[in-house]
């Protein structure tokens, strides 16, 4: 996938205003409220024919991803954008963590912290862990496992999915 990033001026013509269009199937315009588009097309060639194929007088110029996002930072479709990818992480996020009531997802770090410890070290204070060992009926060590390899799953799912919602950023960016 090759991005590529344009200014253009608008020209206000006797009938019409002149101002960059197209697209297609395969090749992606994505228009802003400032003039300026991004286009993301399968092959560079496709994009340097849609440039081509606009009107002389529009201007096309290229930019460099730094000043095209100075230029729509602030625009509604930027922000809207970045507000479905937000909510798509939250709702996934939501996803990982349905079911489990918030003051249990509260002790999640301490619960962390204390079966780390205590894996480096058999005699670590380790009251969460001792208190929820007992109430359970299971052996210290055996929770100490399972507290270890859910945070680490935990740790992974989390990263994938922040992974995600940076990739969709960085695609807008």
């Amino acid at each position: 996938m090759f991005i590529k990033y344009v200014s253009f001026q608008k020209v206000q013509a006797e009938h019409t205003v002149l101002e960059f269009r197209g697209g297609s199937e395969t090749v992606k315009v994505n228009y802003f409220d400032v003039p300026a588009v991004s286009i993301e097309a399968g092959t560079e060639e496709e994009i340097t024919a849609l440039i081509a194929s606009q009107s002389a007088e529009i201007m096309c110029a290229y930019l460099t991803q730094a000043d095209f996002y100075l230029l729509v930072k602030e625009t509604a479709q930027m922000k809207r954008a970045l507000q479905v990818i937000n909510d798509e992480f939250d709702a996934k996020l939501q996803l990982l963590i349905a079911g489990i009531p918030e003051g249990e997802r509260a002790s999640w770090t301490k619960q962390e912290s204390e079966a780390r410890a205590y894996a480096l070290d058999p005699l670590a204070y380790t009251p969460l862990l001792d208190s929820l060992a007992f109430s359970r009926g299971v052996d210290k060590a055996y929770l100490v496992g399972k507290v270890i390899e859910k945070a680490d799953l935990y740790s992974q799912s989390v990263g994938a999915i922040i992974g995600e919602r940076q990739k969709s950023e960085d695609r807008l960016l």
